[in-house]
């Protein structure tokens, strides 16, 4: 889902820090720092198709100076910052705005699959390609969990049918976390067939 930054910026004053972590944007969809009002823009390598272990902090101003010191490696993650030099100089050639509107698509065709099969429930905001539609865009992630089979037994039926899925509370607390879910992330290697698949498969196991 879009989040309104700049609503927030005005909902907490011009004093209050913000960190915006843009771990699912980045490698998805252009960013700039300079059209946020945040103090803190932070993001995992690892999203943008770099090593694990590799990621940015980026401090607005002064805001740098005043980090508490401390938490220094003693050997830089030389590989990890190569990787994510080269994911990002890579995603900068592919076009950040052809990948959204591929990833965007590719989600709308999994989430309207989803909305036609009974025994599963899509959770957060709605995407749609049908004509006329108001919901809202959502890129790249589509979670979702089956009425009458475990998140995890579910991740992993797929994962011996060669899908690569998440499972899981991915990082929340409460009721979502504690039923699990199942979450598919999608980028510009994959394909509308893979989607197909991956339909195919889920609509078997109704």
């Amino acid at each position: 889902a879009d989040m309104n930054v700049h609503r927030i910026r005005q909902v907490v004053g011009p004093q209050v820090p913000i960190c915006l972590d843009a771990a699912q944007s980045i490698g998805h969809l252009p960013v700039s720092v300079a059209g946020l009002d945040v103090d803190f823009v932070v993001f995992s390598g690892h999203k943008a198709m770099a090593l694990p272990g590799s990621g940015a902090v980026w401090a607005r101003g002064l805001r740098g100076p005043r980090l508490r010191p401390g938490g220094w490696s003693g050997t830089p993650n030389t590989a990890g910052i190569a990787s994510l030099a080269a994911a990002l100089d890579w995603l900068d050639a592919a076009g950040l705005g052809r990948i959204e509107r591929w990833t965007v698509a590719l989600t709308a065709l999994l989430t309207d699959g989803l909305d036609r099969m009974d025994a599963y429930e899509v959770l957060g905001c709605r995407t749609s390609l049908a004509a006329g539609s108001r919901v809202q865009r959502r890129r790249s992630l589509v979670t979702f969990r089956h009425r009458g089979i475990d998140s995890r037994d579910l991740g992993f039926i797929l994962f011996s049918r060669g899908f690569m899925v998440r499972t899981d509370g991915h990082c929340q607390a409460g009721r979502d976390a504690e039923e699990g879910s199942v979450r598919v992330s999608m980028h510009v290697h994959n394909t509308p067939q893979e989607v197909e698949e991956l339909l195919a498969t889920l609509s078997s196991l109704q």
